[in-house]
């Protein structure tokens, strides 16, 4: 039994082995009531055989109990902030009050609900300020999440800290056990492991390491934005990447060539699973690693769950379901996929024919009652003839624009009214459109084929848990584009109140604990905000005599139409996301 229990069991001891051993002298003496014995009442009967029987039973279950909760205490107190000389005071308290009653009252079964009572309750109340604590603290939850019950009380260095399962990279079983053997006796194994805490607590995409001749500077990318990491000394550093490659199956002692590898891990009881790819490569200042979260397939939106406002996606949709070119369009790495798929899912592949022209390994066109036809760079010609042959309805064409078949492809959208469907890297519709006027060969043949581009940009959306409201003066809300009457709250991330205002009322700091939802970055997710350009008669004439980016955007606003930053701020308005991402997100690029 763990030591600081053992002074407070041994003082109920103190007070019970007497008393019990008064009490069962008495038994030998009992009492007379006139000339008759009188059973069952005094302390003559109170401990008879099977009662004593009861109580022991009670007194050894106390006894596992608080030693559990003593061990668990011991571990986990200081994280918890409960400590475990308290805890430990109140339990034994409570049952060496319950044993006395036991003792002093003469009807055994009036007082034996308060030993039942003292024998349970203390853990169960424990266990309720426990389950509290942890909930507050999702780094903490996953820390615990291995279970503190059958741990070791003196484990090995690497079963330190989290309990993890890990699959490491290898050809056979053997390679991969020997490969997690060496992982696990590195140095820093307990430090890799917490970093791999952070880094799922915290829905990290990325994880970046770069490695100087003296500390190593770590930063986590979360939706799309970087956040900074303790840095780590370069001993620690290089013991920590030394497992990781070896968990991946790489040489540690390379630090000039670029390896690749992969690994796995799992909680056992939370049956949590994450899959990584580790990059390596050496760079002039030491060397470069990046560590990158393997996601499933995430399962398609549509486009209003993607963030398009609903009469935007009934525009989109009739027009990729008529004749004409439609574009769809997001800067790198912000959710094209996403929505180029949602996109093609929203349109009418039932009634008509729709054909996928793609080149070969592309899967993000794949979706149900599209027709795949691929291709490769010196058969496109021949491979869309093959396509027309079939007369389809509409064409989905991803890599048009890149293509020679571009006037062909045209000609048939403007004289045989089909459909075809692109997407293209852009920051906005407009960028989109005159990006792709620019690649066309006949300018005049890509104008009348045209009919609808969309564009995107990925704001965060703040954290639901932890958001704050935000007080603007009504004409704050007019720039906006809402209106002061008729605007709900708007709101912006956690922010911690000055220094003055964290302080109790002694004047000692307040430690303000950071959302368990959002571990305190104030955003989690995020969502499209979406422009889309129409194209008639007017916009055409515009893109033939003069296609200038201030020119397309004035005409859009003499004709109502809003920008794709006053679409952002429409998120704004409704507490999806803030001013100041808004203001990130939109941020002209820094020059150099």
């Amino acid at each position: 039994m763990p030591s600081r229990l053992v002074p407070c069991v041994a003082a109920l001891l103190v007070v019970l082995l007497p008393c019990s051993a008064l009490l069962l002298a008495q038994e030998q003496q009992p009492a007379v009531v006139g000339d008759q014995s009188a059973p069952g009442v005094g302390g003559a009967s109170v401990f008879a055989g099977y009662k004593l029987l009861i109580v022991a039973i009670f007194y050894l279950l106390w006894v596992a109990l608080s030693d559990w909760m003593n061990r668990d205490l011991l571990r986990w107190g200081a994280q918890m902030k409960l400590d475990p000389e308290t805890w430990n005071l109140i339990n034994v308290l409570c049952f060496g009050m319950a044993f006395l009653l036991v003792l002093l009252i003469p009807i055994f079964w009036a007082s034996l609900p308060a030993l039942v009572l003292a024998s349970f309750v203390p853990m169960l109340v424990y266990r309720s300020v426990r389950k509290g604590r942890i909930a507050e603290d999702a780094e903490l939850a996953f820390r615990i999440s291995g279970g503190s019950e059958g741990v070791e009380e003196t484990p090995l260095a690497q079963d330190e800290g989290v309990l993890m399962e890990f699959t490491a990279a290898g050809g056979s079983e053997e390679e991969q056990t020997a490969n997690l053997i060496r992982a696990r006796q590195g140095a820093a194994f307990v430090q890799l492991k917490d970093l791999l805490v952070t880094s799922i607590t915290n829905r990290a995409d990325l994880i970046a390491l770069d490695y100087t001749r003296q500390s190593v500077a770590g930063k986590m990318m979360v939706d799309g934005t970087w956040h900074n990491l303790p840095p780590l000394d370069r001993q620690t550093g290089d013991a920590l990447l030394y497992s990781l490659k070896c968990l991946a199956g790489l040489n540690p002692t390379d630090r000039r060539n670029q390896q690749i590898g992969k690994f796995g891990l799992k909680w056992l009881d939370m049956s949590l699973k994450a899959n990584f790819e580790l990059v390596t490569a050496g760079v002039p200042t030491g060397e470069r690693v990046q560590l990158k979260t393997l996601r499933a397939a995430s399962k398609d939106l549509t486009l209003v769950q993607l963030g398009m406002w609903p009469e935007m996606q009934a525009e989109l949709v009739k027009a990729m379901n008529e004749p004409g070119l439609v574009l769809v369009s997001a800067p790198p790495r912000t959710g094209l996929t996403s929505t180029w798929r949602s996109a093609l899912l929203a349109c009418d592949r039932l009634t008509r024919d729709v054909v996928g022209l793609i080149p070969s390994g592309d899967v993000e066109t794949e979706v149900e009652n599209v027709q795949v036809r691929t291709y490769t760079a010196e058969k496109l010609a021949e491979t869309l003839r093959a396509t027309w042959l079939q007369q389809p309805d509409a064409l989905v064409f991803p890599n048009l624009l890149e293509t020679k078949v571009v006037n062909e492809v045209l000609q048939e959208v403007v004289e045989e009214k089909k459909s075809v469907f692109i997407r293209a890297q852009a920051n906005s519709a407009v960028e989109a459109l005159l990006a792709a006027l620019a690649k066309a060969p006949d300018k005049k043949l890509f104008a009348q084929a045209i009919t609808a581009v969309s564009g995107q940009r990925l704001v965060r959306r703040l954290c639901d848990n932890c958001k704050q409201p935000l007080n603007l003066k009504p004409e704050a809300i007019v720039k906006l584009g809402g209106n002061p009457k008729t605007a709900p709250a708007v709101y912006t991330h956690f922010q911690l109140p000055p220094p003055e205002q964290r302080v109790d009322e002694k004047g000692q700091p307040i430690e303000i604990p950071p959302c368990p939802i959002c571990q305190g970055i104030g955003y989690i997710g995020r969502i499209a905000a979406y422009d889309l350009v129409q194209v008639d008669n007017g916009l055409r004439e515009l893109l033939l005599k003069n296609p200038a980016a201030e020119k397309v955007d004035a005409y859009l606003r003499g004709r109502g139409q809003l920008s794709q930053l006053q679409q952002a701020y429409r998120l704004v308005l409704v507490g999806v996301t803030s001013i100041a991402e808004v203001q990130r997100v939109f941020a002209p690029p820094r020059a150099g």
